[in-house]
């Protein structure tokens, strides 16, 4: 007898349940704004006893029936909101919480008109705002979309300053005025990292790295390579596919480019590090066409960069070090013999090769050069031929 009450409260569970609910609902204190007024020391004991615990059903079950027959709040604690899964309408503190806004924030854009909501007296003056929870997810979920620098940065796996730099070449959504979105929770579209990803994965080529100079996406900035202007344009290359990576890296940050491709973007740090072809002339006595004809011929290797309006070569101390030690001009072998050129080559006659000469207007040629392997294959002989 004593649990009989119990037992039509539980029989066919939650029909009877909720049907007592909303009983006490029907009968609740006049002009209750709360669920607390309005169920008092039932509904209060209710939730102490049963939130978190076991017990949590009946909690659950108290909630939905409020959410549809009751106009009022439901509570002021997002607890509340998070236990009852399927209640329609969150306070303005569980959506703030949920959506990750500040109450400030998601109180302006409701009242706004930005955000959907209900409103009602609370108290003789005040009025109380709740927002549909499909809304609120809703603006999770896009915000979810959007992250901060710092955020954006770790997703691509370079630093904040080589993000800022992607950011300012636009090759991944950026927006300066996210704050007044509320749908937005940083400035960087996360989905606009991982299509450019995709897209220097898709172009990766196949080279032969192994003697080649990397240079990592991670890396591109002004410290290292001094032009801001520069590495914008050599990050937007490579999402146009200009620039293509040979190294595929497992973030944004690691993908790997042939450092002589990126220089042709970088003319000062280059610029800086080489010589231009009016100043190896200067330091060679070499003549400028001269040096223009054999880098046209391929037997000078150097670095093209580009500077504000024009185009230009720089040669790097590495590639005059390995020109050198291929090559020599036949005018520098006969100065230092006390000799001319032209006498040179008429006293080799023929027994060595020379290559790279420019030929002139009146016929003439110069800037003539011989190969040191071929200038040590003839003193080889000569010395073999002496010891006969």
């Amino acid at each position: 007898m004593l649990l009989e009450p119990l037992d039509l409260l539980l029989r066919d569970w939650p029909v009877n349940f909720k049907a007592h609910v909303s009983e006490r609902i029907a009968v609740g204190r006049p002009n209750a704004r709360t669920l607390n007024k309005l169920l008092g020391e039932w509904y209060i004991q209710l939730r102490k006893r049963c939130h978190g615990t076991v017990f949590e059903p009946f909690l659950v079950a108290t909630l939905e029936v409020g959410a549809k027959e009751f106009d009022g709040v439901l509570g002021n604690d997002p607890s509340v909101y998070a236990t009852a899964k399927s209640t329609e309408y969150l306070s303005m503190t569980a959506a703030a919480r949920l959506t990750g806004l500040t109450r400030d924030h998601l109180g302006k854009a409701v009242l706004s008109g930005k955000i959907p909501s209900r409103s009602f007296l609370l108290g003789t003056r005040g009025r109380a705002y709740e927002v549909p929870r499909q809304d609120a997810e809703r603006i999770a979920m896009e915000r979810a979309k959007w992250l901060r620098l710092a955020e954006a940065a770790k997703r691509a796996g370079v630093g904040e300053v080589v993000m800022k730099s992607m950011t300012e070449a636009r090759v991944v959504s950026f927006d300066p005025q996210w704050r007044r979105n509320v749908f937005k929770a940083g400035e960087i579209e996360a989905s606009s990292i991982d299509q450019l990803y995709s897209v220097l994965v898709h172009r990766v080529k196949i080279v032969d790295t192994s003697d080649k100079e990397i240079v990592l996406w991670s890396d591109l900035m002004s410290r290292r390579w001094g032009s801001n202007s520069a590495i914008q344009s050599v990050m937007q290359a490579a999402q146009r596919g200009d620039l293509r990576a040979v190294v595929k890296g497992s973030t944004i940050g690691k993908m790997g480019f042939l450092r002589s491709e990126v220089a042709k973007y970088f003319g000062v740090p280059v610029l800086e590090s080489g010589m231009s072809l009016k100043r190896l002339a200067g330091v060679t006595g070499w003549k400028q066409e001269n040096i223009r004809h054999w880098i046209n011929e391929g037997l000078m290797h150097t670095e093209e960069v580009k500077l504000p309006g024009q185009q230009r070569d720089v040669i790097l101390p590495e590639q005059l070090l390995a020109f050198r030690q291929t090559y020599v001009p036949l005018a520098d072998l006969a100065k230092s013999m006390n000799t001319k050129a032209s006498a040179l080559a008429r006293n080799l006659g023929g027994a060595v090769e020379v290559i790279g000469a420019l030929t002139l207007r009146n016929g003439l040629r110069r800037g003539g050069l011989l190969r040191v392997a071929d200038l040590g294959r003839l003193a080889v002989a000569q010395a073999k031929a002496n010891r006969k």
